[in-house]
């Protein structure tokens, strides 16, 4: 029976590992997007992007700043079936169609871009100091290649100074537009050589242990 249990166990972590993956990341103005694709099952692909503010500075850093909108386009301009499945509070307006970033927030005109962000009005979240990290989550439906084209990430920013009266003002900060080009994350060679060796060390000791 465990004998059994180790190679079911040996085929299920296998076959997670067969599940197409993908990631990038890029740095803009100290800000670090990290994009990650996973797909479930076929036809369906959960898209994770983190946003690390931590370091953001567009040279605006002695006054507060904020993100207030993320975007995203894929399939060099390619619509899509998008959901959203969490993101950070405040981050409460979700354009799933041909919406992208601009100073305003969600409300550029971008065909195939999807988008997030504060309402337009809002300064946004907290952006340039540890613990400034923003993660989203979102569900596209459809065929995607994600391998062979350049893809987009958006972000919009705002700061706050105050003069001399006491009076705060909001200003237009940084909008960030980067390309990401995604490639397979696959297993290291070795990494697989070592588990493939684990398991067939398992088995063999069981065996020993029933003669």
């Amino acid at each position: 029976m465990l004998k059994c249990s180790l190679l079911l166990t040996s085929v299920a972590v296998l076959g997670l590992a067969a599940i197409p993956a993908f990631a990038d990341t890029v740095t803009d103005d100290g800000a670090t997007y990290s994009l990650t694709y996973a797909s479930p099952s076929s036809g369906v692909y959960n898209i994770y992007l983190t946003v690390d503010t931590t370091n953001y500075d567009d040279g605006n850093s002695a006054d507060p700043n904020y993100l207030q909108a993320v975007g995203l386009e894929l399939n060099d301009g390619a619509n899509v079936n998008v959901t959203l499945l969490y993101a950070p509070a405040g981050f409460t307006d979700f354009e799933d169609s041909d919406k992208g970033v601009n100073n305003g927030g969600c409300t550029a005109n971008g065909k195939g871009f999807f988008c997030v962000g504060y309402p337009s009005g809002d300064l946004g979240a907290p952006a340039g100091s540890a613990g400034d990290v923003y993660s989203f989550i979102f569900q596209v439906n459809g065929p995607v290649d994600f391998g062979s084209l350049a893809d987009t990430v958006e972000a919009n920013y705002n700061y706050t100074t105050t003069n001399r009266n006491g009076v705060t003002n909001t200003h237009n900060g940084e909008l960030a537009d980067d390309s990401i080009t995604l490639t397979p994350a696959v297993p290291e060679p070795s990494s697989m050589m070592l588990f493939g060796t684990g398991i067939l060390g398992a088995i063999t000791a069981v065996r020993r242990r029933r003669v």
